[in-house]
């Protein structure tokens, strides 16, 4: 007979909503980055995370909204909607089982036959713990938990409804952390406090390295505070990502306005001085990587040296081969483009897209298949990319390859060309 996972009550700690005080006997679930499930005396929960279709129903339950308990019938339309309800209702009783087996019996609890939740005394998470710190206000508290994507790079790969869910969800969190960033900055202008505001507009922008309107606002903040040389380097930056990615240049309102702040600054656009600034509403925050801070007297912006890691190669995702979020996504990317196409290995990774060598199943030849981050998608919208694409197969030249084909399937934009042995594309 297995032993009762029952804790006894008396030894529960009192759960703070900025999560710095918890039970040592909490099972603690980390989902921002890399996941980490873990619970008392440093134990894990290994059955939980090699299994993509448990460990995902734990991610609904733990950071689902409204929180709390959730219908049976909404879990078997997430991750069992295309079986017969029968066996839809024996694989989320086995499910739920295999967690409790896990993770003891008190901590998946019920109510009454129909709903099913986490004991919020012995279960945190840090994306619920991200949400309640922004519904207090308690924004820094909320960005230090905010470590990457929510459960970046993982996928269910035969349960499409709970994929759109966690693609909405992922946004959700991903926009309210760039939301409280530049609340932060906000109020450091109001504070008179240029550098925390500079340090934060930054954050903001890290957050969501396409959105371009988020970029003119941080180059306002930068001119507003005098630090143009570092606005005009932060359009630099955000051309040369764009550029990478998609091989477009920025709108012509941007493009105005940062001629409005040469005009001023006098920078020339090949000569910018790298700058930041650090500070935060009440406290130091932690440095931006890849800079290196200076003291400085209370209140000043600091002029910091060039460390030789520029903002955009901070942001950028990682070589292939390692735990980055699109190279987490092959498996789910595979299955999308199945029906055309079988992909062999990655050939080629920067910016914001991955290269492919690929097979053209229906006519029998390799192709090259550029495909772009699921985060692309969102800020760029499949119109805008299928708009473009339709500009670039118009191309015709010796020195520019053939577009085969493009489109979109289940979150990934893509095109396809000729692979070309030995050139680099």
């Amino acid at each position: 007979m297995r032993a009762s996972h029952r804790r006894p009550a008396a030894v529960i700690w009192e759960v703070t909503v900025n999560a710095r005080r918890f039970s040592l006997l909490m099972i603690r679930f980390r989902t921002f980055g890399s996941v980490a499930l873990g619970g008392e005396e440093g134990a894990e929960y290994p059955s939980v995370l090699a299994r993509p279709k448990l460990l995902g129903l734990l991610a609904f339950l733990a950071a689902s909204t409204p929180r709390g308990f959730q219908r049976r019938d909404t879990l078997l339309g997430l991750f069992w909607g295309e079986v017969d309800q029968e066996r839809a209702r024996r694989a989320l009783r086995q499910s739920l089982y295999h967690l409790r087996q896990a993770m003891g019996d008190d901590v998946i609890v019920g109510r009454g036959d129909d709903e099913v939740g986490l004991a919020p005394d012995l279960f945190w998470s840090d994306a619920a713990a991200f949400d309640a710190a922004i519904d207090c206000g308690e924004r820094e508290e909320a960005l230090d938990l905010y470590q990457g994507d929510f459960l970046q790079g993982f996928f269910v790969s035969d349960a499409p409804e709970f994929e759109m869910w966690l693609d909405q969800r992922r946004t959700q969190l991903r926009d309210g952390a760039a939301t409280a960033a530049w609340t932060l900055a906000e109020q450091c202008l109001d504070q008179k406090n240029p550098a925390g505001a500079a340090y934060w507009g930054r954050r903001a922008v890290n957050l969501a390295p396409l959105d371009e309107r988020l970029l003119r606002r941080l180059m306002k903040l930068l001119d507003r505070v005098g630090d143009r040389a570092g606005a005009v380097r932060e359009y630099e930056s955000f051309a040369r990502r764009l550029d990478e990615a998609l091989e477009l240049e920025p709108s012509p309102e941007t493009r105005v306005l940062v001629e409005q702040i040469r005009a001023r600054s006098q920078v020339p656009p090949d000569r910018v001085t790298a700058a930041t600034a650090d500070g935060r509403v009440g406290r130091k925050p932690k440095e931006p990587p890849g800079h290196a801070a200076t003291k400085r007297p209370s209140g000043e912006a600091a002029a910091v040296e060039p460390t030789g890691v520029s903002d955009e190669q901070a942001i950028a995702p990682t070589a292939a081969g390692d735990d980055r979020q699109f190279g987490g996504d092959t498996q789910r990317l595979a299955s999308a483009l199945n029906h055309r196409y079988a992909l062999e290995t990655q050939i080629g990774a920067g910016g914001m897209a991955t290269v492919y060598l690929a097979r053209d199943i229906k006519h029998d030849r390799n192709v090259a298949v550029k495909v772009f981050e699921p985060e692309l998608a969102a800020v760029l919208g499949s119109k805008r990319f299928l708009q473009e694409i339709k500009i670039t197969a118009k191309l015709e030249h010796p020195h520019i390859l053939t577009l085969i084909d493009s489109g979109e399937s289940n979150s990934f934009l893509y095109f396809v060309m000729p692979y070309v042995e030995g050139e680099s594309l």
